[in-house]
């Protein structure tokens, strides 16, 4: 899975991660709480990164095209999750909704793009098998994209993360929003992996990429990156970096700044002769705005009256970053299911229309919570200071 979020931006980090990061010792210092009578720290785990690179360290290739080795893909990652508990912390996995109901519509729709150009390499290699012709034959770049997560690959995941009593939950809109409120929400210290260069950028997140995990002598070592050293080091106000984000090009403005060329219009350097990358420019030509926001930039205002779209996309961007995100109401949700209800109890749908639509929140958490109170479904989806997980010692 290529790292998704914003363009660039993991690169950049990863190559400032000494001025950019702190090296943590997350074992000790949940040794350190628990000896003050204080929670242990949680680990946020983004679980659709988890599954890919899960199937990333089992380096798959096309072959995964013609069926999932669950057994393998299972034992990886039962072995990776028990590693994380003898360090000595909690664990909790959240996944995003069913493909087609998550996100915003512009992430969508950069999602269904990714999607669809796997999906064009896939094609090809079903049609060398077609044709008895050898796929080793195609590109290397049509191998290496040219597979898809096996079908069950969610459901296996969730069954194996429940049988090392992993918490999981599913977000109504998107993992890495209910991530963040459950950071901000929480009682004791969080930390969230993922491969989503989104988290570098989020306000109140410890983020620890995969990348940079590591785990030696029954220790968890984490290199640690937060927004507000972020923007201490660029030199950007804390409360501008979705600026920096939108600019650069992430999952929401992509395509429109690529429509526009509105990087080229605003006067921003797609790099310089020292080297520089082409994040650093943007971080830079924020900084000569000075108080002028990029609202009030004069390119900017032409550009949005060419196209009012582009003004929607950046404030839809800007709220992503902010977290001021339209939910579901629930009591739509409600309704729903009183529906279902009465109409099996007064026989006008088939009693089995009531298991199905259990089995469909089950296996594809599309609404925020299990109307049988299933455990791991019962708490607020935005909080975890009440979730109770198994193996925590009191």
């Amino acid at each position: 899975l290529d790292m998704m979020g914003i363009r660039g931006l993991h690169s950049l980090c990863s190559s400032q991660a000494n001025e950019l990061a702190d090296a943590v010792n997350i074992t000790i210092m949940s040794r350190e709480r628990v000896t003050k009578g204080e929670r242990r720290p949680i680990i946020i785990i983004d679980g659709m990164f988890l599954i890919f690179h899960i199937f990333q360290k089992l380096d798959v290739t096309w072959h995964w095209l013609l069926g999932g080795e669950y057994k393998m893909f299972a034992a990886e990652l039962e072995k990776f999750i028990k590693d994380m508990q003898t360090c000595e912390v909690d664990i909790v996995v959240v996944l995003d909704p069913a493909r087609g109901s998550e996100g915003l519509q512009k992430k969508k729709s950069e999602h269904e793009k990714r999607f669809a150009d796997r999906s064009e390499n896939m094609d090809k290699i079903i049609s060398c098998i077609q044709k008895n012709e050898d796929p080793e034959s195609l590109d290397e770049e049509v191998l290496q994209q040219g597979w898809q997560l096996p079908c069950l690959a969610r459901i296996q995941t969730v069954i194996t993360l429940k049988k090392l009593n992993v918490h999981v939950r599913t977000s109504l809109i998107e993992a890495d929003i209910d991530i963040c409120k459950m950071c901000r929400s929480s009682a004791t210290t969080t930390f969230v992996v993922a491969n989503d260069s989104d988290f570098y950028l989020m306000p109140g997140i410890q983020y620890a990429p995969f990348s940079f995990l590591e785990i030696k002598d029954n220790m968890l070592f984490a290199r640690v990156f937060t927004s507000k050293k972020f923007a201490s080091f660029f030199k950007l106000k804390h409360d501008r970096l979705w600026e920096f984000a939108a600019l650069c090009g992430n999952d929401i403005t992509r395509e429109i700044l690529q429509k526009y060329d509105i990087q080229r219009i605003l006067g921003i350097p797609f790099g310089n002769k020292r080297g520089k990358s082409f994040d650093e420019m943007v971080a830079k030509w924020l900084n000569q705005l000075g108080e002028t926001t990029l609202f009030g930039h004069p390119g900017f205002i032409q550009l949005k009256q060419k196209d009012p779209e582009i003004e929607i996309c950046f404030q839809e961007c800007r709220g992503f970053y902010e977290i001021v995100e339209e939910t579901q109401p629930e009591d739509e949700v409600d309704e729903y299911h009183k529906f279902i209800k009465e109409n099996v109890q007064s026989c006008h749908i088939p009693s089995w229309s009531l298991a199905v639509y259990l089995h469909r929140i089950f296996y594809c958490k599309l609404l925020p919570r299990n109307p049988l109170n299933h455990p791991s479904e019962d708490q607020d989806a935005t909080s975890i200071n009440n979730v109770t997980l198994p193996l925590r010692k009191a």
